[in-house]
């Protein structure tokens, strides 16, 4: 009897702490790719401001917390999750938008339609 309760302990120990872990990884994870794509903006938008980039990482995490509730929720469900994923980068550019002037706005936009391009670059 305490053989099977000490390997029932442990087991859930262990399930545990891979389940602590995992959410651990995911958050470290979210925060890479919040600082990648904090980093793509100011590589792909001119004049991105030290302060501006301190206000688009948080931004930027939020989303990527959001994506990756969504996966978690969406159960195999891959339209409801596009919606959601569509509506959360809505809402992520609409909280970018008040951070970055116009034509920093338009570049960023191009940037997330795959036509990034520095205001100086040749156009074809």
């Amino acid at each position: 009897m305490k053989t099977t309760r000490s390997i029932l302990i442990l087991a859930f120990a262990a399930l545990t702490s891979v389940n602590t872990m995992a959410q651990n990884k995911a958050t470290l994870d979210n925060k890479a790719l919040a600082q990648q794509q904090t980093d793509e903006i100011k590589k792909n938008v001119d004049k991105v401001t030290p302060a501006e980039a301190d206000l688009i990482l948080p931004i930027e995490l939020e989303f990527a917390n959001n994506l990756q509730n969504i996966q978690s929720k969406s159960k195999g469900d891959t339209i409801m999750a596009n919606k959601k994923t569509v509506k959360a980068g809505k809402i992520r550019d609409g909280k970018i938008k008040t951070v970055l002037t116009s034509d920093q706005f338009s570049q960023y936009m191009d940037m997330e339609k795959g036509k990034s391009c520095k205001l100086n670059c040749t156009k074809s």
